[in-house]
């Protein structure tokens, strides 16, 4: 589960540095965190 963690961590903040717009950023979190969330 940590390494998993890691790794959807710095995907989402690899992401992040490529994207400009807010909301975007908010949709992009929600997409990695959820799966996370409902797997754990």
């Amino acid at each position: 589960m940590g390494t998993l963690l890691v790794n959807v961590l710095s995907s989402v903040l690899c992401h992040l540095s490529s994207v400009s717009d807010p909301a975007m950023r908010y949709r992009i979190i929600f997409n990695f965190t959820i799966p996370v969330l409902l797997s754990d």
